[in-house]
């Protein structure tokens, strides 16, 4: 069995950059989760930075309906709790078309 990749543990490889993909603009999520940085990096009670690889997904509406963590370098609970919960509470414009957007956003505490 191949070792996990470098920047992952127990799940996905740690992405570059967002991957977005349904109906909304990329502009769109980049300006929202960019707005609430601070709540995000806040959120790190972690003893050192670490990267997240979050994914969800927003309804038509521009609700999240779901958060999942894919990829931690953290392992520390209390930090990957907090997060999910500030992402859960995004809210995002409708979407331009379709009924759902997934979003895959790789995020770094420092």
């Amino acid at each position: 069995m191949d070792p996990a990749p470098v920047g992952t543990i127990g799940g996905e490889p740690i992405l570059e950059r967002p991957v977005i993909l349904g109906g909304i603009a990329n502009e769109a999520v980049e300006a929202v989760v960019e707005a609430r940085s601070e709540a995000l990096q806040a959120c790190r009670t972690a003893p050192g930075p670490g990267k997240l690889l979050l994914q969800f997904r927003i309804d038509a509406g521009g609700e999240v309906v779901e958060a999942d963590l894919r990829s931690t370098t953290l392992r520390h609970a209390e930090t990957e709790a907090c997060v999910l919960a500030e992402v859960r509470s995004l809210r995002f414009p409708a979407l331009e078309r379709g009924e759902v957007a997934v979003v895959t956003w790789p995020l770094e505490l420092r």
